[in-house]
């Protein structure tokens, strides 16, 4: 299989160096096989400070496959969607990131060595009022039971480093339109 695994918070203005990722949470999502993983169970907590939220549309799953022999593909992004300050798949996105991966499932039944893809989750953050002071932490805890358990993600990353590695100015988190 060539379905790249789970590459959680890979997006622009929160993910740190990876001296803040936790050792044992990524050992775990190394294990994650996101072809078997149940979708509606993948599930962000985020804590962020005064001045930085994630914007409608700013938590994304990302899927894609292609197949190099018959130049078929797939590709969806999904929104997550926040409910008591977790972000995960509605049900209709779960229902339908399944059927995704059924397809794609197909394909390396078919044919292993032409299928490869990937599969991600990203969070985009913006600022509002006079934005996040650079010294605040960034957390974020990831659930692979629905949220019935957390484990730690992100940590010891603050405003100012996490822009410095992943912000689209290098530095600016961009301001909240609409």
């Amino acid at each position: 299989m060539h379905l790249h695994t789970l590459s959680v918070l890979a997006a622009s203005a929160l993910l740190a160096a990876c001296s803040s990722l936790n050792p044992v949470t990524l050992a775990r999502l190394a294990q994650l096989d996101p072809m078997t993983a149940d979708p509606g169970a993948i599930a962000i907590r985020l804590d962020l400070p005064d001045g930085l939220v994630v914007p409608p549309g700013g938590a994304t799953l990302d899927i894609a496959s292609a197949r190099s022999d018959t130049g078929q593909s797939v590709k969806a992004r999904l929104a997550l969607t926040e409910r008591a300050g977790i972000w995960a798949l509605d049900p209709a996105d779960a229902a339908r990131l399944r059927s995704l991966r059924a397809q794609i499932r197909q394909w390396e039944a078919e044919a292993p060595e032409a299928n490869s893809g990937s599969f991600s989750l990203g969070i985009t953050g913006c600022a509002t009022g006079d934005g996040p002071d650079p010294a605040a932490p960034v957390r974020a805890d990831l659930s692979l039971d629905g949220g019935a358990s957390f484990l730690p993600f992100l940590r010891g990353a603050s405003v100012a480093q996490v822009l410095e590695m992943t912000g689209p100015d290098r530095g600016a988190v961009p301001l909240c339109t609409g």
